[in-house]
């Protein structure tokens, strides 16, 4: 019992985050544009978070996960398509590139 408890506490924030990062976003051109827009500064994670919601996943992309990580939006969760997703990467917290797939499957970058 002890077991499932402690698995239950270790699953329960994944669980919820997922359930959070459901807010409703759509990728196109002028999404990817206004973020790639944005003056770059330490704040920028937390505004796209506040614009977006909740990241559905962040991944290191250096041995230091504090230099360089990219976070990924899904427009629809229930797909493992990567129509209507949002990459974004940030080095030393700021914004250094956006990339996006729109709904109809055209590849959008912004450096």
């Amino acid at each position: 019992m002890k077991i499932f408890h402690a698995l239950t506490l270790t699953l329960l924030p994944a669980i919820t985050q997922a359930a959070i990062c459901s807010m409703p976003i759509e990728v196109n051109k002028a999404l990817v544009r206004e973020i790639a827009a944005m003056a770059r500064g330490s704040e920028n994670a937390q505004m796209l978070q506040e614009r977006l919601g909740p990241a559905c996943a962040c991944v290191p992309l250096t041995p230091t996960p504090s230099d360089t990580w990219m976070c990924q939006w899904k427009g629809d969760l229930s797909s493992n398509r990567l129509i209507n997703t949002l990459n974004i990467t940030f080095e030393a917290g700021m914004l250094a590139q956006v990339v996006g797939v729109d709904k109809e499957g055209e590849f959008i970058h912004a450096p």
